[in-house]
Formats: C-alpha cells, structure tokens, sequence
C-alpha cells in the first residue's frame, strides 16, 4: 500500500513538472512572436559609388572629364566657354589642294561662320556634303539631294575642307550639324553651286556660312 502511495505521487509530480515545461516553452513562443523585428518598416538607402546616393552616375573617360581625376563624377563644360578665337576678319588659312586623278576633280576652300555682331570663326560642321543638283523640265537646277554613296569632304579645325575624286558634275554644299542640316548660300542667299571638269582643282576660297 506505501508502495503505491509513493507511485502515485511521483506520477503526479512528473506531471506537474510537464506542465510547466508546456507553459514556459508557449510563454516564450508568445514572447519571441510579439516581439517587433529590427528596423521594421525602415526603408534603406541605396549607396551608389562610394556613398554617393541617388541615381547612378555613369563615369567614363569618353565622357567630358572633370578637374579632377576619374573616379570622381564627370562634368560638362560651361556652356558659355568657348575655345574658338573670333576673328575681325574671315581667317584665310593656307592650304594646299592635292592633284586631281584620272578624269575626277577636286574641291577645296574654307568654311568661316559668321557670328552677328561679333565676327568670324572657322567652321568645322559634322559632315559637308557634295550633293547632286535635280533640275526641271527647263533644265534649271529645281533641288539638291543626297544620300550616303555622295562625297563627303575630309574637313579640318581650321575651317579647311577638301573634296577628292569628284565626277565631273554640278554640285551644290550642303552642311550637316548632326542635329540639323541646311544648304551653303551665298551673301544674297542664293545656294552655291560649283560645276567640276575632268581632272580640275577647284579651289573656293572663303565660304561665309551664316547659321539660318
């Protein structure tokens, strides 16, 4: 009878310590699932390059470079500096044209830009091209076109440029500034044309371009 009497204590002892051990583990669980993680709703800030944050910068030594050394974000020129020296005067540089071959010619001269009120720059446009002159039913020239097969003049900083292997023909310039393109004309703004024979070097001289 003592016997039992011990067992059925220790049974209820080891039940009582169960029960506990229950009670603990889901105390902890209520405690570790209320419990806010860190930084909730916090919204992180991006680190481009070296703690510059925001958008990303794009630096390349193609890009205009700043003062400093690349690594640091590139920059572009003031718009308002200018390297070009204007000159009073149209600037007539020297120039040597090469010899004509076989029965094409060849064209040459100067493109100057005349600034108002200023005065005059060399021009060194993005393409000047030799475009075909389309006449009309009278034989008078109607309009010039162009496509990728005309000839392209090799141009200089200096406002030089040179035409080489040109067929004999009548041309007319047209000038390319990559974002738009216009006719040369003349002072009175008539457009230009030149006629080329079988093996002539044909020099222009000054070609005054005023921006339309």
């Amino acid at each position: 009878m003592i016997m039992k009497r011990k067992l059925f204590v220790f049974f209820i002892v080891l039940l009582m310590s169960g029960v506990s051990v229950l009670v603990g583990c889901k105390n902890s669980n209520e405690e570790q699932s209320t419990q806010p993680p860190n930084n909730l709703g916090a919204q992180s800030t991006p680190t481009l390059m070296s703690g510059i944050s925001g958008y990303p910068v794009l630096i390349t030594e193609e890009a205009y470079p700043s003062n400093n050394s690349v690594g640091q974000t590139a920059t572009y020129p003031d718009s308002s500096a200018t390297s070009e020296e204007v000159f009073t005067t149209p600037p007539d540089p020297e120039r040597e044209l090469p010899a004509a071959q076989d029965n094409n010619g060849v064209i040459g001269g100067v493109l100057i830009r005349q600034i108002t009120d200023e005065g005059f720059i060399p021009f060194d446009p993005y393409e000047l091209i030799l475009a075909e002159i389309v006449e009309n039913v009278e034989g008078q020239p109607a309009f010039i076109t162009y496509d990728e097969q005309s000839k392209r003049a090799q141009t200089f900083p200096t406002g030089v440029f040179i035409f080489q292997e040109v067929p004999p023909g009548t041309y007319g310039l047209v000038v390319n500034m990559a974002v738009a393109e216009f006719p040369v004309r003349d002072a009175n703004g008539k457009q230009i044309f030149i006629t080329v024979e079988p093996g002539q070097v044909i020099d222009m001289g000054q070609v005054i371009v005023q921006m339309p």
